[in-house]
């Protein structure tokens, strides 16, 4: 690719940025590649100076990737709002099966694909667990129920969600975000409100990491980034515990005032 032409894409991108249609990540992942090629031809006598070094980094926000306990009832409300509103029985029963099939995510922390190839074979009700197959990259494991995934099991019979397909499933979930209003979420977002869920209530990250199948605890520790409710309750039981440090303080200040 010629100079012109790389500095015409750059411009493009920074303009896309500037009017909102580009996100800080994706312009520092093409900067940071333009400027690695260009220190290359500094290396090799083409340049005598690298112009993108000269780009200071942008501020990347991070993007939340959880969905909070309002967001969740206005997702699972809009779901039910396509279900009241489906005129034939097929489809009210394929929206249903498809609400089940993500109250199940939120309940197991169950990727997409291994939730849609779950086979009858691989539920045991008397251990309350279902077996997740090894897949290419991914080890098997046993994922434990809980009562609302065991009570989804039950209710949905033998078949499972076979009847659901990547496409659908994906879709559907955008098509109910939208209508609540979610934007920047998508269907593994609910994977990660499994997660973040169970750091929130004290599972260490370890017993978090072997139920979500990550073969390096250091993927789960991204979900261990706690949210400000959780910090505050937190400092709240300090302020339940009566110190006597903090009384002998207040005493000792009077004493002096």
């Amino acid at each position: 690719m010629k100079f012109h032409t790389i500095m015409i894409n750059v411009d493009r991108s920074c303009r896309h940025f500037i009017f909102g249609e580009l996100i800080a990540t994706s312009l520092t992942f093409y900067i940071g590649g333009c400027t690695s090629i260009f220190n290359v031809a500094k290396r090799w006598g083409y340049l005598d100076k690298n112009p993108f070094n000269e780009i200071g980094k942008l501020k990347v926000e991070e993007r939340r990737l959880y969905l909070t306990d309002s967001e969740l009832r206005r997702f699972f409300g809009a779901i039910s709002l396509q279900i009241s509103e489906a005129v034939k029985s097929k489809t009210r029963e394929r929206l249903t099966l498809l609400a089940q099939y993500f109250e199940f995510l939120l309940n197991t922390g169950l990727r997409r694909e291994e939730a849609l190839n779950l086979e009858p074979s691989d539920v045991n009700l008397e251990q309350n667990v279902v077996f997740v197959k090894k897949a290419k990259d991914k080890e098997a494991r046993v994922v434990p129920l809980t009562d609302q995934a065991r009570r989804i099991i039950d209710s949905i019979g033998g078949d499972l969600f076979s009847g659901l397909t990547k496409s659908y499933v994906s879709h559907g979930f955008k098509e109910a975000a939208d209508k609540a209003g979610l934007k920047g979420m998508k269907l593994h977002s609910l994977r990660h409100t499994f997660a973040t869920r169970m750091i929130d209530l004290g599972v260490d990250v370890l017993t978090v990491s072997k139920i979500l199948g990550h073969s390096n605890v250091q993927t789960t520790m991204i979900y261990a980034k706690v949210r400000l409710d959780t910090m505050r309750n937190a400092l709240k039981m300090l302020d339940n515990d009566a110190l006597p440090v903090r009384n002998w303080y207040i005493k000792g200040v009077e004493k002096v005032s």
